[in-house]
């Protein structure tokens, strides 16, 4: 065979290995999916179901931990946009709602004592979606300490000793009849109150949550603290300190690892302020304090 002849055919064989390779790669590119579009998901509001022995419907949930078909999808600030890919036709999704745990901004946790809400909706790709989830207290939350102050005062315990410092239901409320409102000046620098009965069946297991939910505003930072009973000896200790707001705020105060060990038979809550601590007042500073919640399961 000529030289000629060996090249064309090799060209030739070349050639048709070429036309099938073309037709596989355009088979192919034909063949190829889309990547999905997903279903959006907006959440701009919350309601919160509460029967009347729970107190309040107040809440400040900050985040939103997103489940879809069991999948974790990630902690979603309120309002939240939320993309959402699903293998059916439909989605089941989970909402867990989230605090700022003491009120710290690089805290956020799911808050245990509400439980999750849970819906399902149709799978509408590049479509928007509103959810608005509805939360509730889990079955099993017990209230050890409870108190709006629209008809009684549980923290009338004075601690500072001080008869010139005050301690009194307030018509200033964040809802309701009444708010405990304290009073301290630059003569009366110290006001320091706590709940009148010891609190006892405190979990014992070091892991069951403990939270303290309370409404407040303030002039000057506001304490929290606690006196707590343990293997028969007292102690007494600040926890948590509030900034002052000129409006009303929602915190949780996580008690958890403090109150829940062995041993520990009782605890009394109180709640102090300082004047001399804060020097933007010229003569007298107040602290109002409303719905306050102490949980457990």
């Amino acid at each position: 065979m000529s030289r000629m002849n060996i090249e064309m055919n090799f060209f030739l064989r070349m050639r048709s290995w070429s036309l099938i390779l073309f037709g596989m790669v355009f088979v192919a590119w034909g063949c190829k999916k889309e990547d999905p579009i997903p279903t959006y998901v907006e959440v701009n509001e919350l309601d919160f179901s509460f029967s009347g022995a729970q107190g309040t419907k107040h809440q400040k949930i900050s985040h939103l931990w997103v489940y879809a078909d069991e999948i974790l999808l990630g902690a979603f600030p309120l309002p939240a946009k939320i993309p959402i890919f699903c293998n059916q036709s439909t989605c089941n999704l989970r909402f867990y709602p989230g605090i700022r745990d003491n009120g710290s901004s690089d805290t956020p946790e799911i808050y245990p004592f509400l439980d999750y809400y849970s819906t399902t909706i149709p799978y509408k790709s590049g479509e928007w979606q509103t959810v608005k989830p509805v939360f509730s207290y889990n079955q099993n939350t017990r209230f050890l300490l409870m108190e709006n102050f629209d008809f009684s005062n549980q923290f009338n315990v004075d601690l500072d000793g001080n008869p010139n410092t005050t301690h009194m239901a307030s018509p200033d409320a964040y809802e309701g009849l009444a708010s405990l409102k304290l009073t301290c000046d630059k003569n009366n620098p110290l006001v320091e109150v706590a709940n009148n009965s010891l609190i006892t069946n405190l979990p014992t297991n070091n892991t069951s949550p403990v939270y303290l939910e309370l409404t407040y505003k303030c002039d000057l930072p506001i304490g929290i603290g606690y006196i707590l009973t343990r293997n028969g000896r007292e102690e007494k200790k600040l926890h948590a300190i509030l900034n002052p707001r000129a409006e009303w705020n929602k915190v949780y105060i996580n008690f958890t690892e403090l109150f829940s060990q062995s041993g520990t038979t009782g605890v009394q809550l109180f709640f102090t302020g300082s004047f001399t601590q804060y020097t933007g007042l010229e003569t007298q500073a107040s602290m109002w304090i409303d719905n306050v919640k102490l949980l457990k399961f």
